[in-house]
């Protein structure tokens, strides 16, 4: 999770990048973008938002044994 504008950037382990606002206690969601591989982590550059694919389960889960491909940073518009 990241501080973004009023709210915070979050990338989970299924793959979506999200934008929420908390307004008193409530959080709204917006989804930024879906699909990405096993991220863990974001971070904004100007107005690029920097997802790392980790593949975290070529380190420690299923496909331990497999050969993870290249780990990528990809770059992703955010939104104003």
């Amino acid at each position: 999770m990241r501080a973004f504008g009023g709210g915070f950037l979050l990338i989970e382990g299924a793959g979506r990048l999200d934008r929420v606002t908390i307004k008193g206690d409530e959080a709204e969601v917006e989804i930024i973008k879906d699909g990405f591989a096993e991220p863990v982590s974001v971070t904004e550059v100007d107005d690029t938002g920097w997802v790392a694919e980790g593949k975290l389960s070529y380190l420690i889960g299923d496909n331990k044994k497999k050969d993870p491909g290249p780990f990528a940073l990809k770059p992703m518009a955010l939104p104003k």
